[in-house]
């Protein structure tokens, strides 16, 4: 069986302590914050980070001089914001809180798109757009269903220990729902915290998703494998990151 609405408890005070501790490659975040402002500072404007977690895209992006406004539905995510100058809105990405045209550029990254049945994330794609000005770029960040169901396969539980943190995890590809399904257990050696958990990726390929963003006004004009512009392969590559345009 899939997990449902597991969003409501992954995204919790261990998570965070996991991702901004030894899951958070800063050098990687250069790299990605790198790319977002190559792409949205000829457009100007204000850009919405969709999914903005701890923010740790905004900050680099706001030493570049893009002006970023974050969006999360998790509080004690949002709280770890520089409480100087905060912009960041507390919502939910399936009905953002801002008019239409509001913004010259929006991003999704870190796989934050695909949490929910098909339908419905399309439907959240289709408001994702809504909010974007004509001619506004747009980059999301996803898995490649067709090199992830590959690296899966290939791919056998682990455990890792770094710091006070421990994490167990194991994957697998469900072929009738064409989801990722994850689960493990996070563990805090220092305070004892221990938190189980899963979740359910729903996966695309890029005809699906290209498809898809169609449907709602944006123009896809590149896909890559990754942030660094490595040439995206649809059979091989595990991730795919599409830069786009509001027609």
């Amino acid at each position: 069986m899939l997990p449902v609405d597991w969003w409501r408890t992954y995204f919790s005070p261990l998570y965070r302590s996991m991702y901004e501790g030894p899951l958070l490659d800063e050098d990687q975040t250069e790299i990605e914050a790198d790319f977002l402002a190559e792409v949205f500072a000829p457009a100007g404007g204000l850009v919405l980070d969709v999914g903005c977690g701890f923010g740790r895209h905004l900050k680099r992006l706001r030493k570049q001089k893009i002006d970023v406004v974050g969006i999360d539905r998790f509080r004690h995510l949002l709280d770890r914001h520089p409480k100087r100058g905060r912009r960041a809105v507390q919502g939910d990405m399936r009905a953002l809180p801002f008019a239409g045209g509001a913004f010259s550029g929006l991003y999704c990254v870190f796989n934050t798109f695909g949490y929910f049945p098909h339908e419905d994330n399309l439907a959240m794609l289709a408001e994702w757009a809504r909010v974007l000005s004509p001619g506004a770029p747009f980059v999301m960040q996803i898995p490649n269903r067709t090199g992830m169901a590959s690296l899966i396969r290939e791919t056998a539980p682990r455990m890792m220990i770094s710091g006070d943190h421990e994490l167990t995890e194991q994957y697998r590809v469900d072929k009738d729902s064409k989801s990722l399904i994850g689960g493990g257990v996070w563990r805090h050696l220092g305070t004892g915290e221990e938190q189980a958990w899963q979740f359910a990726l729903r996966l695309y390929t890029k005809t699906e998703i290209e498809r898809a963003m169609t449907k709602v006004g944006l123009a896809l004009k590149s896909v890559s494998e990754d942030f660094d512009d490595e040439e995206f392969d649809p059979r091989q590559s595990t991730e795919m990151v599409l830069v786009a345009q509001k027609v």
